[in-house]
């Protein structure tokens, strides 16, 4: 291995220019460049295992200012490791490219933890090379502002990402907001710093860097298109920015292009969710979803009367802000994470309003009509390449001095455990006495084994001079946790190393493990291993046809602990090093015969009392695999009672991850359901619910969303959306007149209608459950001496009467009903609605809910008198059904059509849109019950 002063590597997922648009693929470019510049020897590593050499090969011809080597040729050129399936095992095989390298620095990003190996390596002194982390926003940073419900994968992802941070020499961070934002979230930060990123186009040709960025002024009246800029994720506002179109006047409705990837809104592809909720929109609709960094900006720039327009709810520094100011186009963001560090503070207030609707919309016109000022930024791109030059020469003085490893020699007792295996145990001590470190003692515990062979072998190892001292134990069969638990109690070692027989150590195992513990202070410590078959007796040292050993690495235990560490291990093997103090404090193994789990369960008890635990990212040992082991064949529910039993011992207190993880299967199929339901009511339903199963970003969610665009009319917008064969089929037939265009926000109807004070029913929002807290629905109500019939009843969650009555689920404990006064003398068996309170009435009197049952429980929370006024239907052949009742009061509002089809629907703003399907055209109108001294705007388009 040679050292190469002053070489770079540079990790990332992604390259603008080469495989993705995103943020991280443009500052990964823009540090290449400004370090190719300063005259560093430069390679970047693309770990997106899609990318090689071969699939990337013209792309790569724009890149010959340095070196870029992909993830997935390293691992093909590997025959130790496993192909890699997650950001773990990914990172694991960075590690092994980092190591073989001895490069002086490494950068990473915090985003998928490719550095958490590198890292940890890092500090316990096995690797030289000074680690830097770029903070972009981590998995947990974008899962909790997305309110995406998490995966197992998920919390591993996200703590080797925190390991990661915690464990480099530097971050860099781009916002003061995003540094904050780890510290408050219990992450360690080391040395940080805060300087902005680079973006690659400050190093074209002819850019002048000298002055602070601007965007060049809006003329009054000048914009006629709207560019939504980024991905359409919740956090990037992408319903937010639908939001603010829905309320723009009919005077203003400029064209809407989205620019960035599809995705999913809880279920729903992201594109139809966009012509859903701005099917009246007057403007035209399109979606730009496959263009590079570069490729994005050239259509940005080219769009002269164009506004773009990033509404992020949560936002740590983004690069589209950059990138507008770099090439002078006008935008407006809003006033959220770290985008105002990037704004000069005059500037602020003309692009920078709050993160709501009706702020965004009315920022959006006032900029379109009136106009605004030029923006100024506080980028200074020269200031900015000469603070990162700075940081360049500081870290590669930081590589040239030495890393202090404390020489200490302390006793490591190597604790075995033996059962009927004399083979195994030989080949494990002669590994043992072979080891590269000399201060060891090995204590091997005979756990009653009862065949001649192994007592003859342990008479044998009893006679035999070892290199090291070698205690022999002998006790009844009291399986695994109880004959560890003897040895360490004989063991007279500041550590323990726990040791089956059938595990074969390295040479260097304990030097190694030694040397990790004492440079990061680690109190637990377990590593990687290599992988045999239990049913090779020569062992793990088996040779292929050319002579050399083969040697496998399939599983990647990370050694550190987090919420996944409930519900499997991830810390790895027993074969680990334990300080003898804390394994004393921990109580040792308990000593449960035939169940498994041991190690699991005190690596848990170890991470929930706060000690530190991690993991030698090198192959220390070699691990038997057997299928006839005691995994494979005991008793599942009793070694997970050991790690429920573990968890209770230590009392932890839960954390709120747990229950979205616990909830998240439910909830999940529960929105599906809810979404399903939800468009199975809009038109071209078919269409909307296809696109929630195909990939949101392929030609075939494109092909489907143009037909979408078609079956609502918007001929222009599917035009716009269609590519290939089929654009040129649409075109054909609009010009041939077959796609009737339908006529956006055209009025077909429109009356403003108003309540009286005569009631013909109410709306009540309440609770009701059987004795065993089962949901129960009214079947009448009698108020007075009147009756009343439910027309429409909906369950909700009410999560409060969950915790009230301590009821196991919160699901449909909730009811709203619509009951229509009942002129029918017939009546049902009565009971009295119970009520924690009196209920204000819009007269005298006591309601009393008529369910057929006794011995319910209940409350009325709000009960309103409602009137019901008849509006005719449009008689208009080119009618599709769409209905929209306009309110500001933000009420209960109920339709019924064809005398059995209704609907709730509770405004959230001032606008709710009814689409009627199917409609049945012998239906003349429909009622619209409303409360009382309600006046409202009903429109049909």
């Amino acid at each position: 291995m040679s050292s190469r002063l002053g070489e770079i590597l540079i990790v990332t997922e992604e390259l603008a220019g080469l495989n993705r648009s995103g943020g991280i693929g443009a500052c990964a470019l823009g540090q290449s460049l400004h370090l190719r510049s300063l005259g560093y020897q430069v390679d970047v590593l693309i770990t997106d295992l899609d990318c090689s050499q071969a699939t990337q090969r013209e792309q790569l011809r724009n890149f010959s200012s340095f070196t870029v080597r992909f993830l997935r040729d390293l691992v093909d050129a590997d025959d130790v490791i496993s192909q890699p399936v997650d950001a773990i095992s990914k990172s694991y095989c960075v590690y092994r490219y980092v190591k073989s390298q001895n490069y002086h620095v490494v950068h990473f990003n915090d985003w998928l933890g490719s550095g958490f190996y590198t890292a940890m390596a890092r500090r316990q002194g096995l690797i030289s090379s000074v680690i830097v982390t770029h903070l972009h926003g981590s998995s947990e940073w974008v899962r909790r502002h997305n309110k995406n419900l998490p995966r197992l994968e998920e919390f591993e992802t996200e703590a080797i990402e925190k390991s990661q941070i915690e464990n480099s020499d530097l971050v860099i961070s781009p916002s003061e907001y995003l540094l904050d934002w780890y510290t408050a979230s219990g992450i360690r930060l080391p040395k940080s710093r805060v300087c902005n990123w680079l973006l690659p186009q400050w190093f074209n040709d002819g850019f002048d860097g000298e002055q602070p960025l601007s965007c060049a002024p809006v003329a009054p009246g000048s914009i006629d298109t709207l560019i939504f800029f980024g991905r359409h994720e919740r956090r990037k506002g992408f319903e937010l920015f639908l939001s603010a179109a829905a309320v723009f006047p009919k005077s203003f409705q400029p064209n809407l292009v989205f620019l960035g990837r599809f995705d999913r809104l809880n279920q729903e592809f992201s594109g139809s969710a966009a012509l859903r909720k701005l099917s009246g929109y007057g403007g035209e609709i399109d979606f730009v979803n496959d263009l590079h960094q570069q490729d994005a900006l050239r259509f940005i720039r080219k769009a002269k009367s164009a506004l773009c327009v990033m509404p992020s709810v949560v936002e740590n520094s983004p690069c589209v802000v950059g990138e507008c100011f770099t090439i002078g186009t006008p935008f407006i963001a809003t006033n959220v994470g770290g985008i105002a560090e990037l704004i000069a503070p005059d500037s602020r207030k003309a692009c920078l309003p709050e993160a709501e609707p009706k702020a965004l919309a009315d920022a959006i016109q006032r900029a379109a009509v009136l106009g605004i000022d030029r923006l100024e930024s506080t980028l200074v791109p020269r200031r900015i390449k000469e603070a990162w030059a700075e940081i360049h020469a500081a870290l590669q003085q930081n590589a040239k001095e030495m890393v202090e490893v404390d020489s200490s020699r302390p006793l490591v007792s190597v604790c075995i455990t033996h059962y009927e295996r004399p083979n195994f145990l030989r080949l494990a001590l002669q590994q043992l006495e072979a080891q590269s470190y000399d201060n060891v003692e090995i204590v091997i515990v005979d756990d009653g084994s009862r065949t001649k062979e192994s007592h003859e072998e342990l008479d044998i190892i009893e006679r035999t001079n070892f290199r090291f001292p070698v205690k022999i134990l002998r006790e009844p069969n009291k399986y695994l946790g109880a004959a560890r638990n003897t040895a360490a109690r004989h063991a007279k070692g500041d550590y323990l190393l726990f040791h089956d027989d059938d595990n074969v150590a390295e040479k260097q195992e304990i030097e190694v493990f030694v040397k990790a513990a004492l440079s990061s202070g680690a109190d637990v410590l377990t590593c990687q291993a290599f992988v045999f078959r239990a049913d090779d007796e020569r062992g793990p040292f088996v040779h292929d046809i050319v002579g050399q050993e083969r040697r496998s690495i399939e599983f990647y235990p990370i050694g550190i602990g987090g919420i996944f560490s409930y519900f499997r291990n991830r810390f790895g093997d027993a074969n680990a090093l334990i300080k003898r103090s804390v394994f004393a404090k921990l109580g040792g193994f308990t000593e449960l015969r035939g169940v498994g789990f041991e190690d699991w369960e005190l690596f848990l008890r170890a991470h929930l009392m706060g000690y530190k635990l991690g993991i030698v990212p090198e192959p220390l040992f070699h691990y038997r695999v057997s299928s006839g082991g005691m995994l494979a064949t005991g008793d599942i529910a009793q070694n997970f009672q050991r790690i429920f039993e573990a968890v209770d011992g230590v009392k932890s207190t839960a954390d709120g991850d747990i229950i979205r993880y616990a909830i998240s299967g439910d909830l999940s199929e529960q929105i599906t359901n809810l979404t399903c339901y939800n468009l199975s009511k809009e038109r071209a339903a078919d269409h909307h619910r296809r696109l929630m199963s195909v990939d949101p970003n392929s030609s075939e969610a494109r092909e489907i969303l143009a037909e979408l665009a078609v079956k609502l009319g918007r001929t222009r917008d599917a035009i716009n959306i269609s590519v290939g064969r089929q654009r040129e089929e649409l075109v054909r037939q609009a010009s041939q007149g077959k796609l009737k265009p339908r006529l956006h926000r055209q009025e077909l109807q429109h009356e403003t209608i108003r309540t009286g004070d005569r009631g013909q029913g109410y709306i009540l929002r309440g609770w009701l459950v059987d004795r065993c807290g089962h949901p129960r629905n009214p079947k009448a109500m009698l108020f007075g001496h009147e009756y009343f019939k439910p027309l429409l009843v909906e369950r909700y969650e009410r999560p409060d009467v969950q915790r009230a009555l301590g009821l196991d689920d919160s699901t449909n404990l909730g009811v709203k009903a619509l009951l229509q006064r009942e002129r029918s003398e017939l009546l049902l068996d009565k009971i009295t609605f119970a009520r924690s309170a009196k209920i204000a009435m819009p007269k005298s009197g006591h309601a009393k809910l008529l369910c057929g049952e006794s011995q319910l429980k209940g409350h009325i929370d709000n009960m309103v008198a409602c009137d019901a006024i008849r509006v005719p239907l449009p008689q208009d052949e080119s009618w599709e059904g769409e209905m929209e009742i306009v309110t500001g009061h933000g009420v209960d509002v109920a339709v019924k059509w064809n005398s059995k089809a209704i609907e709730f629907g509770s405004p959230q703003s001032y606008r709710k849109h009814f689409v009627i399907p199917c409609l049945d055209r012998r239906s003349e109108a429909v009622d619209i019950f409303l409360p009382l001294g309600i006046s409202v705007d009903v429109y049909f388009y």
